[in-house]
């Protein structure tokens, strides 16, 4: 039985699953339009579960950086430098998820911020 993707929770795009060969395979399902993403999975089923969980958190504050929509944890920023910019990535390590990469911080907190 295949399992359906949820669009993202950041832009509402349609996402897709990677297979990424590096020693061994891993997986990670990706969103099509912000490349916000799971971080890498044993199986095709572990990164579409870890896709599809949404946490029920909301925030009051506008101002507030909001949790991950996956788990309910922080985010933290961290610069990736391949890419020279910035992205967020969930504080819980076995959540994984992680926003695309944004040319400011002050982008990638709106990216995260913005909720489908």
């Amino acid at each position: 039985m295949e399992i359906k993707l949820k669009p993202c929770p950041f832009c509402g795009s349609k996402a897709h699953i990677e297979e990424r060969k590096m020693v061994r395979v891993w997986y990670e399902v990706r969103c099509d339009e912000c490349d916000a993403g799971t971080g890498i999975w044993k199986t095709p089923d572990e990164a579409i579960k870890a896709w599809n969980v949404r946490d029920s958190h909301t925030v009051t504050e506008a101002t507030e950086l909001k949790p991950c929509p996956f788990c309910g944890e922080s985010f933290i920023e961290k610069t990736v430098f391949t890419k020279s910019g910035t992205a967020l990535s969930c504080a819980h390590t076995g959540c994984r998820a992680k926003t695309g990469v944004y040319h400011s911080a002050k982008e990638a907190v709106k990216a995260l911020n913005r909720r489908v």
